[in-house]
């Protein structure tokens, strides 16, 4: 899946809990989530069943739990050592929800996964422990002292991820996703303490996405994520929606749900896009001065086309998932408008360009969808 922005999951953790839940104050302390849990568990092992029986028996009560125990979760900014102690063990629920086994939608394994991430910054809210010697406290507190002089503080630390690509093991060269022909290829998986990540393979001859046009991407061309679609040249950004340049323009955007929280709209041909931040944001006055929302004023006074990759949104064309290339679009228009928060943002209309190859609302197929279930298993 795709890596979220600490805004990108806020949007979509707002729009996968609904109005009601999200108007409602956050469960956060350990004994109402703990409530919560035990329903978040009983929903999981009847998806896994897939038994269609067991599956229809979960009724609206029991996701409205599910969502209010995320709306909890999502919104602790740490969490302490009680949340992973025996009869509650945080982790291991949020990494129940984001195994593709359990057959939880593809938002919810999004949520999931963000959070994994998030909390092993914190060690799981489990303090660092020191060693103990047999020196002096003075000893102790002077060697912790030269060593925080050559170490970043633990809060500070980027994800867990292995610091020499070149040590992580390649795919097969025959792999059905991650071989030479793969939907996957020139990307490496490895795993972490939490679950996996991937990464471009540095000998991968990556293709550079800073062209205007439409760089030799067919439409219709469907990715399985956004980094194969910075592999391949449609996107130049692994996270974010937005790749272009302040002087002439945004070379690419991607449009899913999980960037908008419901301000954004979706018509195919026509799309509203907001800039970066816009869904919370308690600015007075729209922000000009974002490296996205620059990109895309540039767009609209140079009216170069935009390429466009489309993951799921509420447009009934839009793609089961994935990200698909549906073509060049000009930015025809541009304002501002108030969030339910009363900030301002700037909106931009996008118009798709004529005399180009449909929409390929089919695109991805079955086979594919069921090599993309496959990407999270690695190899």
């Amino acid at each position: 899946m795709a890596e979220l922005s600490e805004q990108q999951f806020k949007a979509l953790l707002t729009e996968m809990v609904g109005a009601d839940v999200s108007a409602s104050p956050p469960i956060t302390d350990r004994g109402g989530l703990a409530g919560l849990k035990e329903t978040l568990k009983t929903v999981a092992v009847r998806l896994r069943s897939g038994n269609a029986i067991k599956i229809s028996q979960i009724t609206e009560a029991q996701w409205e739990e599910v969502r209010r125990f995320f709306w909890g979760v999502g919104n602790l900014e740490t969490i302490s050592k009680e949340f992973n102690t025996t009869g509650f063990h945080l982790k291991g629920n949020l990494e129940m929800v984001a195994s593709p086994v359990n057959k939880f939608e593809k938002e919810y394994r999004e949520i999931a996964e963000y959070l994994i991430n998030k909390f092993e910054l914190q060690n799981w809210g489990v303090p660092e422990e020191v060693e103990k010697k047999s020196a002096s406290k003075t000893k102790v507190k002077k060697r912790h002292m030269e060593e925080s002089e050559d170490e970043e503080p633990a809060a500070k630390k980027p994800k867990p991820a292995p610091l020499d690509k070149s040590k992580i093991k390649r795919a097969p060269k025959d792999h059905q996703i991650y071989g030479e022909s793969g939907i996957m290829r020139g990307i490496l998986w490895y795993r972490t303490k939490n679950g996996s990540q991937t990464c471009l393979d540095e000998k991968f001859q990556v293709k550079d996405a800073r062209v205007y046009g439409h760089n030799g991407i067919e439409v219709g061309a469907w990715f399985p994520r956004q980094m194969a679609a910075l592999r391949d040249g449609a996107h130049g950004e692994k996270v974010a929606g937005i790749s272009g340049d302040l002087e002439q323009g945004a070379w690419s955007i991607v449009v899913n749900k999980g960037g908008y929280g419901g301000i954004d709209k979706d018509a195919g041909d026509v799309i509203t896009y907001s800039a970066p931040g816009s869904f919370n944001t308690k600015a007075k006055t729209a922000d000009t001065e974002g490296h996205g929302a620059k990109c895309l004023i540039k767009s609209f006074e140079t009216k170069r086309p935009v390429r466009v990759l489309r993951g799921q949104t509420a447009w009934k064309g839009a793609p089961f998932s994935g990200y698909r290339y549906d073509g060049l679009y000009v930015v025809d228009e541009k304002g501002e408008a108030k969030n339910k928060e009363g900030g301002v943002y700037m909106w931009f209309k996008l118009v798709r360009v004529l005399d180009q190859e449909p929409i390929k609302k089919k695109v991805p197929n079955k086979v594919q969808r069921d090599q993309e279930e496959k990407v999270s298993l690695g190899y």
